[in-house]
């Protein structure tokens, strides 16, 4: 990521999730879902935000996993906000924060503020947009 070899890491990570051992719903899978759903943001390649996004947000909710699932919800509210989607994406980003708030994490607390804004402003709301930003 930190070298924009994006696409590579893209690559890398379809293989791991779709080899045997990485499709039991386990922490690395969810882990791993997580990384690929970020890492399809900045690689643009947005085709399968809601289905890698959905699954991490399931299997985070079934592992008890908040942290991951509130990861999982932010960056999927983006991938879905890209695609114009804009009040599906303000729910998964609206819980997103919601969690980051309860988990104290202020830094994902500022990502989901900041894409709620975004959102904001795509919808042109722009006092939403001030305030959230």
């Amino acid at each position: 990521f930190i070298r924009n070899h994006h696409s590579e890491g893209v690559d890398r990570l379809k293989a791991i999730l779709g080899s045997q051992q990485a499709n039991q719903p386990t922490l690395a899978r969810l882990r791993v879902l997580n990384t690929y759903l970020f890492m399809l943001w900045p690689s643009d390649q947005l085709a399968e935000v809601r289905h890698i996004g959905e699954e991490a947000v399931e299997l985070g909710r079934s592992l008890g996993d908040r942290w991951n699932t509130a990861f999982a919800m932010l960056w999927l509210g983006v991938g879905i906000t890209s695609q114009g989607d804009y009040q599906l994406a303000r729910t998964y980003l609206e819980q997103s924060l919601e969690m980051w708030q309860e988990l104290h994490d202020v830094a994902y607390l500022g990502w989901s503020l900041v894409s709620l804004g975004e959102v904001a402003l795509l919808q042109n709301d722009y006092e939403r947009a001030q305030t959230l930003l």
